[in-house]
């Protein structure tokens, strides 16, 4: 099923369906961000402290029991398997308890345009072919493309309910940001980027930019400050 925008594009959406159980910045959705006419959209949701615990401890019960079964059948390799990963679900819940991480629910929604049928199919055939390098499965959203297509619109509604489960690490892998030169050849010092030792400079009216504003993230005690053309930076 297809949309048409205007009788001149055909759209159809994605989402993602599988993951690989490890990732690596930025390569995992890269190919996706970077494909050409697409438009992607992630909905991230935190889930409560306490549901985590709740879901990771009937996790770790139920691998307990699978781990118990294999050893009993005398299957060696799948017991090593159960076993690790119930390492791994009860170090993410004392790293959750701790307050060192936590859970996120994220869906992945991907809209790719072309002026022709055949274009498409070919499109996402490809796209499909690209994303599996990095162990990513994506389906069309047969039945949903409506809802799909309204799910990559600027209105912050996620109408496609397949979503998957991050920890804090593995949900910054999901953002697009790729270089590690920041900032403009002229403005004010912001500091210095720590993988290159380059002083970062940012010019709020550089004609790169859409508009003015600027926003800066930092713990406490890192001392942001704030600058205008009266202050003595």
């Amino acid at each position: 099923m297809e949309i048409i925008s205007n009788a001149k594009r055909y759209a159809r959406s994605f989402f993602v369906s599988t993951l690989p159980r490890m990732c690596s910045f930025p390569d995992i959705f890269r190919d996706m961000y970077l494909f050409g006419d697409i438009n992607t959209s992630i909905y991230i949701n935190p889930i409560p402290e306490a549901r985590s615990q709740n879901e990771l401890n009937r996790v770790i019960n139920e691998l307990e029991t699978e781990r118990i079964v294999a050893q009993d059948r005398g299957n060696i390799n799948r017991e090593s398997v159960l076993s690790q990963k119930r390492v791994e679900a009860e170090q993410l819940r004392d790293e959750i308890a701790a307050g060192y991480n936590k859970l996120f629910e994220a869906t992945v929604v991907s809209t790719l345009f072309a002026y022709s049928l055949e274009e498409l199919d070919k499109f996402t055939k490809l796209l499909s072919t690209e994303m599996s390098k990095t162990l990513v499965g994506i389906k069309s959203a047969w039945a949903m493309q409506e809802e799909g297509f309204q799910s990559n619109l600027p209105l912050m509604e996620n109408k496609i309910k397949k979503s998957h489960t991050f920890d804090r690490r593995s949900m910054g892998t999901v953002f697009p940001f790729t270089t590690s030169e920041v900032g403009h050849p002229t403005g004010i010092p912001l500091g210095f980027n720590k993988q290159t030792g380059v002083p970062i400079l940012f010019d709020n009216f550089h004609s790169s930019l859409t508009n003015y504003n600027m926003v800066i993230f930092a713990k406490s005690g890192a001392r942001k400050i704030s600058y205008n053309e009266n202050s003595n930076f």
